[in-house]
């Protein structure tokens, strides 16, 4: 266990100091990815205020991230609810004196760079139908986290999203010079992947390990309070002493294994599973990838429109979700992950704010969701770009989830597990 704990505690070390190093170096692109994030604000705003989805609402969104707000759109029509932001502070940058925030960070996966921001989120989000208000949202400064991705070097160079070739941006639109994958310009556009509130995650994403430090510290100062006490008296206390310390690390090694088994532990345990395997992969990043898979199950009207997710027919729980009119993850579990000879798999637990129409109101409620996932074995990179996922192996053309990810040219259909985590098993517990 000790050697393990080492070994954990050595690698974390090491991607904290590699993401510290990455993010000195990317702070010339700050400033433009600020810009990004105050454009899908804009855009989310737009979006709202119109009347009907439209495939090309968002330029600055991954096709994920848009085809959950484009789905979320359709079942708000069809309850006649709109949805106004009343307004949305923008992100100020350079930020202003003695501000913490924003904040930029970057990781790289040897194909994309992938830049979280950090934000203080100020906005007014109203829900109503028949000019009658049914909601109000207003996260009041909370802190807020935008992942944007493109496929970049650090250096500023463009990388081809299919082999990792560097070369021009020209280069690319003709095609990339190595493997001859043909590329749109928006294919190389920085674009937000996922956006959330981690405050309103309800504490931690696992269990709060602070339970864990309590019963030991208890035992060494009470420990100590006796001990000095007896000593103070001129009793012997050197045999007690012994087992005080026998006890504490006792206490220390049965908590560490309780806590390996649920909680904080579980999760990175399981996350440096995944690592051994896939040394890229950015536990934020799935989380947010998988967000926006489970936000478009529960906002689709059927299982074709969410069929390249999942490879379960989840037609019964979908019917159960036809009035959720907003979705939020509020706690996950990273609890298992393996592989064997053809799939790497992941087991996540989640859990989820639900809003629902109940008529003259909406009404909260939580949902637990109890998930397998898998995604070939020989995946490596932690990001997943648009611009290779979307294109069909057989003609070239562009693919799009509107029509469950088939070519409307030679009717290939995207195999989404060739690229990226897709659900196998889905139940609600």
């Amino acid at each position: 266990m000790g050697t393990n704990w080492t070994k954990e505690i050595k690698r974390d070390l090491a991607d904290v100091g590699r993401n510290l190093k990455l993010s000195q170096e990317c702070q010339h692109f700050n400033g433009s990815m600020a810009e990004v994030v105050n454009r899908y604000k804009s855009e989310v705003m737009a979006w709202c205020d119109g009347k009907n989805p439209k495939e090309n609402g968002f330029s600055t969104t991954t096709q994920s991230l848009w085809y959950q707000h484009y789905l979320n759109k359709k079942r708000l029509n069809r309850r006649k609810i709109g949805v106004h932001y009343e307004h949305m502070r923008p992100t100020q940058f350079p930020r202003q004196e003695n501000q913490r925030l924003p904040y930029f960070s970057y990781e790289h996966d040897g194909k994309n760079m992938i830049c979280t921001v950090k934000d203080n989120i100020f906005y007014k989000k109203v829900w109503y139908r028949d000019r009658k208000i049914l909601w109000t949202e207003e996260p009041a400064g909370k802190e807020g986290y935008y992942y944007i991705m493109q496929s970049r070097s650090v250096k500023g160079g463009y990388i081809c999203p299919n082999c990792a070739n560097p070369g021009s941006l020209e280069s690319m639109v003709d095609g990339c010079d190595y493997c001859g994958t043909k590329f749109h310009l928006e294919d190389f556009k920085e674009k937000v992947s996922f956006f959330h509130l981690p405050s309103s995650i309800t504490g931690s994403r696992d269990r709060n390990p602070a339970k864990l430090i309590v019963i030991p510290v208890l035992w060494f100062v009470l420990g100590l309070f006796i001990l000095n006490m007896l000593t103070t008296a001129g009793v012997s206390t050197a045999p007690m002493w012994i087992a005080f310390i026998v006890g504490f690390i006792l206490i220390i090694a049965i908590m560490e294994l309780l806590n390996s088994t649920r909680g904080a532990s579980r999760s990175t345990i399981t996350k440096n599973k995944i690592r051994d395997v896939d040394p890229y992969f950015s536990e934020e990043y799935f989380v947010g990838n998988l967000t926006n898979k489970i936000l478009s199950v529960h906002y689709a009207e059927n299982a074709e429109e969410i069929r390249p997710f999942s490879l379960r027919d989840l037609s019964d729980y979908i019917r159960t979700y036809q009035d959720v009119v907003e979705c939020s993850l509020s706690n996950y579990l990273l609890e298992d992950f393996f592989t064997d000879k053809d799939w790497q798999h992941i087991k996540v637990r989640v859990e989820l704010k639900l809003r629902r129409d109940a008529g003259g109101r909406l009404r909260d409620e939580k949902e637990s969701l109890k998930l397998h996932l898998i995604k070939g074995v020989e995946l490596k990179t932690a990001a997943v770009s648009d611009a290779i996922v979307y294109t069909c192996k057989g003609c070239g053309a562009s693919l799009s989830l509107l029509n469950g990810g088939k070519c409307q040219y030679c009717g290939n259909e995207l195999g989404l597990y060739n690229y990226d985590w897709v659900i196998q098993e889905y139940s609600v517990k």
